[in-house]
């Protein structure tokens, strides 16, 4: 699935996927390290890939990554219209663009 859109307030945001899910999750795990608190009003959705990008496209998340972290990390009360996928969360797509 590819991220539609979102809502987020500091690093709780709310995602909804094309495929009709909508999860809630604490991203800081995910892109803490990458994205300042300050940085998350710079959250857009890139309407081509479908990444998650802050800081002018300078660091991005793939879908796919996105998805599979909010699937395996989400309050299980705040996923709604899911289903488990039977595989674990891979190694994080996130990239970061050199200044």
């Amino acid at each position: 699935p590819i991220l539609q859109s979102f809502q987020n307030t500091g690093f709780e945001f709310s995602l909804m996927f094309t495929n009709g899910e909508t999860i809630i999750v604490n991203l800081k795990s995910l892109i803490g390290d990458y994205v300042s608190e300050n940085d998350l009003a710079s959250a857009q959705v890139d309407s081509e890939w479908g990444c998650l990008e802050f800081c002018n496209s300078t660091v991005d998340i793939d879908p796919t990554t996105l998805y599979l972290h909010a699937v395996n990390h989400c309050d299980s009360g705040h996923h709604r219209e899911a289903r488990r996928l039977g595989r674990g969360l891979r190694r994080p797509s996130i990239r970061v663009v050199a200044q």
